[in-house]
This record gives structure tokens, C-alpha cells and sequence, in this order.
């Protein structure tokens, strides 16, 4: 099985890949992007603040686990670095997943509501 970075790089050299490489490569860079935005959105917390926590909103740590992260991410084939717990195949995955999405969707609801009330 590939890793992430051969998956990329074959996509990018317009070489074939597998269906099931691509849509784990999908959810892998999702997740890394993910973990990278909440990184900086603690970054930017502990800058506006004033604080910064020893570990978490420290820019030199984050930038490290950042490319720690990155680097592991990509020396694994996609579907073994996602894992049983993230695949959309596992049932309970799904479930949680679902469930989230209708946590997002009240969440949202009601900042669009509260910001109706303000106009």
C-alpha cells in the first residue's frame, strides 16, 4: 500500500492511484488541515489574550507538532493514518459523525438567529 506522500506525488506526476488512495488521502488532509487551523486559531487566542500557555499557543510548538504530525502523516498509507476510528466504513464513525453534523447545524442555527435579532 502507498503512503500519503506517494499518493501526492503520483497525483501531482498524473500517475494512477486507487479510488480507495484517494479518498483516504482525501480524509487525511482534511484531518491535517484541520489539526493546522485549530493550531492557528490557538496561536492567534494567545497572541489577542496576552497569554500564551507553555505548550499550546506557543508558535515554536505548534509549528513543531505541525510538521511532526505532517511528516508521519505522510510516511503512512492514508487509511492506516486515518484509522479504524475516522474510516467511514466503521458504523459507530458514522453515527458520531451524524450526530455532529446536528450539533453544527443547532449551533449555527442559532447564530444565524441571534444575528436576525441584532438587525
Amino acid at each position: 500500500m502507498r503512503t500519503l506522500g506517494e499518493v501526492v506525488d503520483r497525483v501531482k506526476s498524473n500517475k494512477p492511484v486507487t479510488e480507495e488512495e484517494l479518498i483516504y488521502s482525501v480524509i487525511a488532509l482534511e484531518s491535517l488541515n484541520t489539526f493546522d487551523s485549530l493550531s492557528l486559531m490557538r496561536i492567534c487566542e494567545a497572541k489577542a489574550d496576552g497569554k500564551v500557555h507553555w505548550l499550546t499557543g506557543n508558535p515554536k510548538w505548534e509549528y513543531k507538532e505541525s510538521f511532526e504530525r505532517t511528516k508521519l502523516a505522510f510516511s503512512k498509507p492514508p487509511k492506516e493514518w486515518v484509522g479504524w476510528n475516522n474510516d467511514p466504513k466503521n458504523p459507530e464513525y458514522r453515527k458520531m459523525r451524524q450526530k455532529s453534523i446536528k450539533l453544527a447545524d443547532k449551533i449555527i442555527d442559532k447564530m444565524r438567529s441571534e444575528r436576525k435579532g441584532k438587525s
